[in-house]
């Protein structure tokens, strides 16, 4: 974060079906880091539907990784 950015306050209503996944560095950094990691994030969030199970796989990758950074991962999925 850059301490002397800019920031704005916003909202928006999830669907309901729809997922969000908020998430530290530490996991674009496991898939490589670069635009690409995005996304790669993107698909396994499409390939793991339940957020549970989404936070399982992202646990198990940053277990066995050897990571540098934290890894977070806050996922929400509205339901239907």
């Amino acid at each position: 974060m850059e301490p002397r950015g800019s920031w704005s306050q916003g909202s928006f209503t999830l669907a309901p079906s729809e997922t969000m996944l908020i998430f530290s560095d530490g996991l674009f950094d496991l898939f490589g880091g670069a635009a690409d990691a995005l996304q790669h994030i993107a698909l396994l969030a499409m390939e793991h539907p339940d957020p549970n199970d989404l936070v399982d796989t992202i646990a198990a990758l940053a277990s066995a990784a050897t990571a540098v950074d934290d890894v977070t991962a806050i996922v929400v999925r509205r339901q239907p």
